[in-house]
């Protein structure tokens, strides 16, 4: 398969990712899985499991507990959707990173990880089916941990999309949102602001 590029394995329940997986010149792969339990699938964990090719690597899925340490070695990696899971602490480290996604997940993971990357696009979404979703204060309380993202994304931010979030208030924006020059898009729909 030396043409292949795109693979997408959704619901597949892939323990292990078969050895011949690494040498494919895939640009784009796509993963869901179906156990929510830590360590279920052990390709999460392996840092050598993924051609070195890749590009985008989409988890959709709800696992939390995903340690996606698969990635750690991506350093082509441009674009990744994390799904639920908290923001590696190491994913700022990659150097071509510039778009991220997730969902239901605390924003300080992505603040902290992401500090001083260049970040065209950023998603963290609560998705329509999980709208009800009522966080605690302090695990999804994001006015500092949002300042300190758009702040080191300031000069690159183009899209924001932090729908469905519940905000404060008016003065739960950050004003680090009036330095993003770039920004084009910002979704902030459902977004129950006060």
């Amino acid at each position: 398969m030396p043409r292949l590029r795109v693979l997408s394995l959704d619901e597949c329940d892939i323990k292990h990712m078969p050895d011949w997986l690494r040498s494919l010149p895939l640009e784009e792969l796509q993963v869901s899985t179906t156990d929510f339990q830590a360590n279920a699938y052990p390709w999460d964990r392996d840092e050598d499991c993924l051609p070195r090719s890749l590009r985008i690597f989409r988890h959709d899925d709800r696992n939390c507990n995903a340690s996606l340490a698969c990635l750690r070695q991506l350093t082509q990696l441009e674009e990744v959707h994390l799904g639920s899971a908290h923001c590696p602490s190491w994913l700022g480290q990659l150097p071509n990173l510039k778009r991220v996604h997730g969902y239901l997940a605390p924003i300080h993971s992505y603040a902290d990880a992401l500090q001083g990357v260049a970040l065209e696009v950023f998603t963290l979404q609560i998705p329509f089916e999980h709208e009800d979703f009522v966080a605690s204060h302090e695990e999804y309380e994001f006015a500092d941990p949002l300042e300190r993202l758009l702040s080191s994304a300031s000069a690159t931010l183009q899209s924001l999309d932090l729908h469905g979030h519940h905000l404060l208030g008016i003065d739960a924006f950050p004003r680090a949102l009036r330095d993003c020059r770039l920004l084009r898009k910002l979704d902030l729909d459902k977004c129950e602001i006060q």
